[in-house]
């Protein structure tokens, strides 16, 4: 409550009563949103909930209320986190940042951090905008500050959060440069000035770099810089554009402050356009250089392997980190065509031959080439992609995918994934690779931690966001799983994962015509009569149609005629599970085994049933050999 010392002075009684009315209005709004007072003092509470949407949903009913006559001015914020009970009270790192995040607040406002943001992605109804970062009281790192920007909440304007705690400008979203040419091929030259941009920044220390991924999700979007600014959760927007004329190419760019809307720095570049590489450099340079004067501790590395002097090559990189993004595995297969030209045109260019080695262990967790084979192609790149730069952190994710999914050292893999760390990226395979070492452990509660640490630097990402959907599903809380499913499918319709993951969310439900009708939609994406029919007949037999569950399996052996080079093991162990052929289907569980199919060491959870198989002595041996029987739930 504000001001209540002052007003205790003026007049006691009226305090007293202001006070009262508080406590009436959060003891029922608490109650309602199944949250727990823990202690009043004075003219302040400390309230825990369950949910970051109980949290939000309550603080804005409070202030709602409190801002109607007579009115009680009160300041909230939110932040998660593991908290110690004791009996003298509540203690955690949570409570004092909480606590920081209430005194940066305005009557009648609800600030929260971005951990609570991020829980918020699969709840669009709650509309927040960011503040921007700061640097709190007693508090190491910075904390990004988001207000809930809602019909009878209060949303601070620029500069009025003036706590403990002082605004600090560490996170940026880099936007596609827009290419103004006539010529719509040198779209590849613009955004190839962005990727370099973005290298150049990703090794500041202090400075968050939003993912290229998030970023060019917006690209040719007409939104506005703040909407852009609160969509990606960043304090600074840099923005430009490129046009080529004849010889000569003119470049701008502007630095942006997103909380205030007012330009930091802008500038003009007028070049020959035969030193285009030159002038990416020294537009990366520049902005490195106005961010190291905003953190006071920032640092630039230049990195090396990351983008090429090749106009050719740098744009056949470009096309295959687009195909790889959409991960299905014939723009894998693409995706590689790419990188392999990309190098073939600059072999000192690293970054094609790390993403192909990623895009080939990625293909052999799929089991959609030979794993052995294709695992072997992608150490094989790894190696070739460390000879010409050492210090490229993608090359250790490759290794990390590897070690996981071919040698069975989740050990070996975390140490690369250490590695990686260590050198920078803002790639998310990185996240994607750490993730799924996690979850194979069973270290589930470290996994939601490393997916929302990644959603917060890369918020528009489908993929990372499929994985926090996954959690959801983990932890049973279905709706949350199905919100942020169907926020990607929205986005993304094409995004086959999806529109599959859809479907066992609904089979979970119990709504199974819906779940039916979802995997074929499935299935129809895939463009081919005899893909995805494993999950579809396993989706057939759980729902009573158990010959719609062995047409597939007959469909499934024509496509193994049709395309003997794929790897069909998991295929047929699903479907023979669905089915009933249970002994059989341990039979190409092993083969899976064998043949080093990544997806096998997903057995213990696995959105397909496989509990069925428990206590099976063949399966319990199979388990054991792959080591995942020894991770216990964490």
């Amino acid at each position: 409550m504000v001001g209540y010392s002052a007003l205790v002075s003026n007049d006691e009684h009226y305090a007293k009563l202001q006070r009262e009315r508080m406590r009436s209005v959060l003891d029922v709004h608490v109650q309602t949103n199944q949250g727990i007072i823990i202690q009043y003092y004075g003219d302040g509470a400390l309230v825990s909930f369950h949910s970051a949407v109980h949290a939000v949903d309550c603080a804005s009913a409070v202030q709602d209320e409190l801002q109607k006559e007579p009115l009680v001015p009160v300041r909230i914020g939110l932040h998660m986190g593991d908290v110690l009970f004791e009996e003298n009270g509540v203690f955690g790192d949570v409570v004092n940042i909480a606590s920081r995040i209430e005194s940066m607040a305005i009557p009648g406002s609800v600030l929260l951090s971005e951990k609570v943001w991020t829980e918020l992605l699969s709840h669009r109804r709650i509309s927040t905008r960011s503040m921007g970062s700061f640097s709190l009281k007693n508090i190491p790192d910075p904390v990004q500050l988001f207000a809930v920007d809602k019909v009878g909440v209060v949303v601070p304007g620029p500069g009025d959060l003036q706590g403990k705690g002082r605004q600090v400008l560490r996170k940026i979203a880099v936007l596609p440069f827009v290419n103004m040419s006539s010529d719509p091929d040198n779209e590849y030259f613009s955004d190839g000035i962005t990727e370099e941009i973005l290298n150049a920044l990703v090794p500041i220390k202090g400075l968050k770099v939003t993912s290229r991924t998030s970023s060019f999700a917006l690209k040719n979007t007409n939104l506005s810089i703040k909407v852009i600014a609160d969509e990606l959760g960043v304090d600074v927007v840099l923005e430009g554009s490129v046009r080529k004329s004849g010889s000569r190419v003119r470049i701008t760019a502007q630095l942006i402050d997103a909380t205030k809307d007012v330009h930091i720095w802008s500038e003009t570049f007028d070049r020959d356009f035969n030193n285009v590489f030159e002038i990416q450099d020294e537009i990366s340079e520049a902005i490195a250089s106005k961010m190291r004067v905003l953190l006071s501790d920032g640092k630039v590395v230049k990195s090396v392997g990351l983008s090429s002097q090749n106009e050719e090559a740098l744009k056949m990189y470009l096309k295959g980190r687009y195909h790889f993004s959409k991960m299905t595995p014939p723009d894998a297969l693409l995706a590689i065509e790419f990188f392999e030209k990309a190098q073939y045109l600059d072999d000192s260019f690293a970054a094609p031959v790390a993403n192909q080695a990623i895009t080939y262990a990625y293909l052999g967790i799929m089991g959609s080439m030979q794993p052995r084979k294709v695992f072997e192609d992608a150490i094989e790149c790894a190696d070739k992609a460390s000879k010409i730069n050492d210090r490229l952190a993608l090359t250790y994710v490759a290794r990390a995918m590897t070690a996981l999914f071919y040698t069975w050292d989740p050990t070996r893999s975390d140490e690369y994934i250490a590695k990686a760390k260590e050198i920078g990226t803002n790639d998310y395979t990185l996240y994607l690779i750490e993730f799924m070492s996690l979850v194979i452990q069973k270290r589930f509660s470290e996994a939601q931690n490393c997916i929302t640490d990644a959603l917060i630097q890369d918020p528009l990402n489908p993929m990372l966001r499929h994985f926090l959907a996954q959690v959801y599903f983990h932890y049973d809380d279905l709706d949350k799983s199905l919100g942020v499913t169907q926020g990607i499918i929205d986005q993304f319709p094409d995004f086959r994962i999806s529109l599959e993951f859809k479907a066992f969310i609904l089979l979970r439900k119990e709504k199974n015509q819906e779940a039916i009708a979802q995997i074929e939609k499935y299935q129809q994406s895939t463009g081919n009569p005899m893909h995805g029919i494993s999950v579809l007949g396993y989706f057939y037999a759980k729902t009573g149609n158990l010959q719609g569950a062995l047409d597939c399996l007959e469909k499934l052996e024509l496509r193994k005629i049709r395309e003997p080079d794929q790897n069909l093991n998991f295929d047929y162990a699903i479907l023979h599970v669905a089915v009933g052929n249970y002994e059989k289907a341990i039979d190409y569980l092993e083969e899976c085994a064998k043949d080093r199919v990544g997806m096998i060491l997903f057995l213990d959870v696995s959105f397909v049933v496989w509990d069925v198989l428990r206590g099976n002595e063949r399966y319990e041996a199979l388990r054991d050999d792959l080591g995942i029987s020894q991770y216990e739930a964490k």
